[in-house]
C-alpha cells in the first residue's frame, strides 16, 4: 500500500483490500495512514463504516473513524477555511489521508 496506490473502485468497495483486512494482514488502520490515494482510502473506510452499521459492530473501523477523526481536529483544529480546503483538495489528491489534512493544514497557515 505504501508503493502502489489503490486501484479506483467502481463503487467504494474493493475487493483485495476487503480480503486483505478480513484476514488481518491489514487493519482499517494501515489503511487510513498507508492507503493512498486519499480520496479513495477515505471512501474504503466510509463504506466499511457504512457496512458496519448494517452488519454490526466493527472494532477496527471504528478505531480507524476515532483516529480519522482525531488527526482532522489535530491538524484543522476548528478552522471552517482548513476544512473545506481539505474537502476540495480529498478528489484529486495523491498522497495519503494524513498527508492530505498536513498539506491543507500549510496552505492554510
Amino acid at each position: 500500500m505504501r508503493h502502489h496506490p489503490l486501484p479506483p473502485p467502481p463503487h467504494r468497495r474493493n475487493d483485495w483490500l476487503d480480503k486483505a483486512v478480513g484476514l488481518g494482514a491489514l487493519t482499517p488502520l494501515d489503511v487510513l495512514y498507508e492507503a493512498r490515494p486519499a480520496g479513495d482510502a477515505a471512501a474504503y473506510l466510509a463504506y466499511r463504516h457504512h457496512r458496519a452499521r448494517q452488519d454490526g459492530p466493527d472494532p477496527a473501523g471504528l478505531a480507524a473513524s476515532r483516529k480519522a477523526l482525531e488527526l482532522a481536529t489535530t491538524h484543522l483544529g476548528e478552522d471552517p477555511e482548513a476544512w473545506a480546503l481539505a474537502l476540495r483538495l480529498l478528489p484529486d489528491f495523491t498522497g495519503t489521508f494524513p498527508e492530505l489534512l498536513t498539506t491543507a493544514a500549510a496552505i492554510v497557515s
